[in-house]
């Protein structure tokens, strides 16, 4: 699972971002939200597009279907979608420390959400992670740290020049 490689390889990272490839990340967003929010690298920190009551899929030509012999249970514990799920070092530590002892699941997210009930740790709603695919406002980016919907080159271009045009100086030669 990723979060062993980054806890392993990443040692000096104080936050993560866990993304989908067709997510468009704004990084300048990111940091002003990791910075505003005061987050705490010494505090658990599981933040993302929560999903507070979730059920099993039960639909047998869903990607998502799980069995109840593999999982008997009505629901799931509350989870972060995993298209963007934003840590902090602190947390991964924690979350790879105790894995080894939660029976895997084939959606890594549900399987997050179990880690984190395990260690009493709370996903939190962040507003500022969207799921829904990109509207037609290339603009709309602006106003977040990640949306999902960017599958061609071009669209991530787009999303890359509306979050960084802000940032470019013109250097005016005389």
């Amino acid at each position: 699972m990723a979060l062993s490689w980054i806890s392993e390889y990443c040692k000096q990272a104080k936050y993560i971002l866990i993304v989908d490839d067709d997510m468009y990340v704004n990084i300048p967003n990111t940091i002003s939200f990791i910075l505003q929010e005061a987050i705490s690298p010494d505090e658990d920190f599981y933040s993302g597009h929560l999903v507070p009551e979730p059920y099993p899929d039960r639909c047998l030509k869903s990607k998502h279907f799980i069995s109840k012999t593999q999982y008997p249970f009505a629901c799931y514990p509350p989870y972060i979608a995993g298209g963007s799920i934003l840590l902090n070092k602190y947390t991964v530590e924690q979350f790879v420390r105790v894995m080894q002892f939660i029976p895997y699941l084939p959606f890594d997210d549900v399987f997050l959400g179990f880690i984190a009930q395990k260690l009493g740790i709370e996903p939190t709603k962040n507003a500022y992670i969207s799921l829904e695919e990109r509207t037609t406002n290339a603009n709309d980016i602006k106003n977040f740290i990640s949306q999902h919907g960017y599958n061609t080159n071009i669209l991530f271009r787009i999303a890359y020049n509306n979050t960084h045009m802000q940032m470019k100086t013109v250097i005016k030669l005389a």
